[in-house]
């Protein structure tokens, strides 16, 4: 009998420490924010009274600081309902950082999708936050993200290549296959 009344307080003692260790690790302020901005974000992008037309967005099940969104180009340009899938991932001190926006599926030539298929935009560089330029504001959410990206597909560059071949042929002709123009 004695027996059991010690190894019963030590499992509980066990069970406390091993429920504070959660809890203390939920609680971390860093962490918490972060996941509660983005499901703020979430929330937002859920909760518009009028949808945004051509913007879907949606979490990982297993992975909360990765996100999957299709922005669809809806003007009449050469981007008129092409459907860009994007992969957001969201660094450990979101807001205070961007996220790596990266296209997944694209084939036409944009001057804002670079070399990796990342997108290039002064709203998504953390180094200008500092700067008299425009930058990365914490204020910025997920949705004001989209539809930046949306937007720069509304308005077609004509001094750019309208296609990957073309961008390879100038490349080639121009720089004997040295660097980029």
């Amino acid at each position: 009998m004695k027996l059991k009344q010690k190894q019963r307080p030590n499992q509980r003692m066990k069970k406390i420490g091993e429920e504070k260790a959660l809890l203390t690790n939920l609680a971390t302020p860093k962490k918490s924010f972060v996941l509660q901005r983005l499901m703020h974000d979430l929330e937002e992008i859920k909760n518009q009274k009028v949808p945004i037309k051509g913007i879907s967005v949606f979490p990982l099940d297993d992975n909360f600081y990765e996100w999957h969104a299709n922005v669809q180009g809806f003007n009449n340009n050469k981007y008129k309902n092409a459907i860009m899938h994007l992969k957001l991932i969201f660094p450990k001190d979101y807001p205070l950082s961007p996220p790596k926006v990266t296209v997944l599926n694209w084939k036409l030539y944009h001057q804002n999708v670079i070399y990796n298929n990342e997108i290039c935009l002064d709203m998504l560089n953390n180094n200008l936050l500092n700067s008299s330029e425009s930058g990365w504001n914490p204020r910025y959410t997920v949705l004001s993200i989209l539809m930046q990206i949306q937007a720069i597909f509304l308005v077609e560059n004509l001094s750019y290549s309208n296609s990957i071949d073309e961008v390879d042929r100038v490349f080639k002709t121009t720089n004997s296959g040295n660097e980029w123009i």
